[in-house]
């Protein structure tokens, strides 16, 4: 787990939490991830597969880089435009392993819910979330919002960052008071650390129980 904490004495008074990746995790996900997004610049970008592979390499698409930056903030490089993107995903959902899929644990959700607003905040389009977390048997409805893009707001797409401000605008609180829980750096964590906020990254669901450990130390 990696931390990153700007509130002195962690006095955090919401947290957002990522969906994929971070609420559960599958396996093979990475391996099906590079393949989908290689048939993605394939379709959408016209590359052949060793173009589209050699693209992904230079830009961090790879297995081994799980770091790797969000697609639609570096799908241009490919010649793909965000709405093409935005578009093709409504229609080519990415599927994971369901059934060996390891999920974050309720009871653990319900403390956290006794002293802290829970939120989410995906990349991932709204209606695939929602698709996910019933076939992940993850109960969303102890999550105060879930911010994600629906199909009906292609072209008005809203950021990772924006997302962090508008929680922190709808509950009257400063951004020091926000944590993000995320399994990337660049994607997850940056944006709010670039507004003063924290950020937790974790490499497997089961971290979150440690939550209130870590946030209870001044």
């Amino acid at each position: 787990m990696e931390q990153y904490f700007n509130a002195k004495g962690r006095k955090i008074r919401a947290i957002v939490f990522d969906f994929d990746e971070t609420l559960y995790v599958s396996p093979n996900t990475r391996k099906l991830y590079i393949q989908y997004i290689k048939n993605t610049v394939m379709t959408l970008g016209g590359h052949s597969e060793s173009a589209s592979k050699a693209l992904m390499e230079k830009l961090g698409f790879t297995e081994s880089n799980k770091a790797s930056p969000s697609f639609r903030a570096s799908c241009e490089h490919f010649g793909i435009t965000k709405q093409q993107w935005d578009e093709y995903r409504m229609d080519n959902f990415f599927e994971i392993d369901y059934e060996n899929a390891h999920t974050v644990s309720l009871a653990t959700l319900k403390r956290l819910k006794k002293t802290y607003p829970l939120f989410i905040a995906s990349n991932e389009v709204k209606e695939n979330v929602l698709k996910k977390a019933v076939k992940l048997n993850i109960d969303l409805s102890i999550f105060d919002d879930i911010y994600a893009p629906q199909k009906s707001q292609i072209g008005n797409y809203m950021d990772k960052k924006n997302i962090y401000l508008t929680i922190a605008k709808k509950l009257n609180i400063n951004t020091k008071n926000l944590l993000v829980v995320g399994d990337r750096y660049k994607v997850d964590a940056q944006p709010m650390l670039e507004i003063g906020g924290n950020a937790v990254i974790i490499k497997h669901p089961e971290e979150i129980d440690t939550l209130e450990t870590i946030l209870t130390l001044e």
